[in-house]
């Protein structure tokens, strides 16, 4: 008999050692993620798994690493993102502290405009204004409804309740 595990396909009869060599694959996975958003590698990176085999040609964990492109971004954005906001907006979420929204105008590097929105509250690790990026949407038009509404749908996301919020501020690009 058969079970999913992680995305691979195993049988019951597998022993113990297969089972944390699945747990040290994924956890390798993750890892590797890790390094490629923190130090901003563009996720075709992510193609070279075949690497870490030749780099541990020895390693079976090395060998069963599979992160493709959409497999990374994926993890990143539907994964690890949500957590780290989640942990970093804790003092907001539950510790009830107020905060401030903004939100901004910018300009990307390839000149495209955007709507960048950000929670603002007292941290008490460090003792200073935490600034968190908590939404960041191209701006086809820009109007009074479209920035409210991408807004309320940040705040929403990072699940930050409309009962804390004590001020919202703006700045436009150039202005």
């Amino acid at each position: 008999m058969n079970y999913k595990r992680g995305g691979r396909v195993a049988s019951r009869d597998n022993s113990a050692s297969a089972e944390a060599r699945a747990d040290l694959t994924e956890r390798a996975e993750i890892l590797w993620c890790l390094q490629v958003a923190a130090a901003g590698y563009p996720y075709h990176t992510a193609n070279n798994t075949d690497l870490f085999s030749a780099m541990f040609v020895d390693s079976k964990i090395a060998k069963n690493i599979v992160v493709g492109r959409s497999k990374l971004k994926y993890e990143i954005n539907k994964g690890i993102n949500p957590y780290l906001l989640e942990q970093v907006l804790k003092p907001v979420t539950k510790d009830g502290n107020y905060y401030v929204l903004h939100f901004e105008e910018s300009i990307t590097e390839t000149g495209k405009r955007c709507l960048d929105i950000y929670a603002r509250f007292w941290h008490d690790v460090g003792g200073r204004v935490a600034n968190v990026l908590i939404g960041s949407h191209g701006i086809k038009r820009y109007d009074s409804e479209h920035t409210k509404t991408r807004c309320l749908d940040a705040l929403a996301a990072a699940k930050l309740p409309l009962r804390l919020l004590v001020y919202v501020s703006t700045h436009r690009a150039g202005g």
